[in-house]
């Protein structure tokens, strides 16, 4: 049952349902058992900024009206791949957390804003644009980097150069990081005697195990294969 502390009413919540409701109104909510929920709480920061950048107009006029309770997949897919971010030690599960969070504002703009829907403004990354952020990822790869931090190298807010640093290389960044620290550790295995953990340890990720599994997926053999 939901209440927006004037009277009650009940509704039947189904399996990825999402409730949606006005900022700065007071609401309260009650389960008859146990449910898995997710409460997101975007800031208002993210969300102006988001839509200043993909809407014409005054960012605060765009307001994403009480819906309910609504099933949504996207929005419990990101939830549920947050929680999992939450209980992981790899360093780069910060810059991905906040790639999703920007995902999440979009997501919930162009769903759910009750002002109507507005083409994205056309923008791309010069060439010197794209060639300092990428200088910046390969000179930090081994840091535990933040998508505001690798934004404001180059002088953007992190929903712009998101969404232009994947059309300029089809990568996010988290992925573009990602292959940076792989490829830096195939070229310290083929020509150094350090060991896979070491390795790992020095191109940024939190163990072997991390380094692994992205070995395998971008080269499709495993670490100990290019020592031997």
């Amino acid at each position: 049952m939901f209440s927006d502390c004037s009277r009650w009413y009940r509704q039947t919540v189904a399996v990825g349902a999402v409730g949606i409701f006005p900022r700065n109104q007071p609401f309260r909510a009650a389960w008859a058992k146990p449910v898995d929920n997710f409460i997101f709480y975007p800031t208002l920061e993210v969300l102006n900024q988001v839509a200043l950048e993909t809407h014409s107009g005054e960012p605060r006029a765009i307001n994403i009206g009480q819906l309910g309770l609504t099933n949504d997949l996207t929005l419990a897919q990101i939830g549920w791949t947050l929680l999992d971010l939450l209980y992981n030690t790899d360093q780069s599960a910060r810059l991905y957390a906040e790639a999703l969070g920007v995902t999440l504002a979009h997501h919930l703009l162009y769903k759910f804003s009750e002002r109507p829907r507005l083409a994205i403004l056309p923008a791309a990354l010069s060439n010197h644009e794209l060639q300092w952020v990428i200088e910046y990822i390969n000179t930090h790869f081994q840091r535990d980097l933040s998508l505001a931090e690798i934004a404001n190298s180059a002088g953007f807010s992190v929903p712009h150069f998101s969404r232009l640093f994947r059309k300029a290389t089809g990568y996010s960044p988290y992925q573009y990081l990602i292959r940076c620290r792989v490829q830096k550790a195939y070229a310290l295995l083929k020509s150094h005697p350090y060991s896979i953990s070491e390795v790992a340890q020095m191109v940024g990720f939190y163990d072997h195990s991390h380094l692994l599994r992205h070995f395998k997926r971008i080269y499709g053999v495993s670490p100990k294969r290019i020592k031997e």
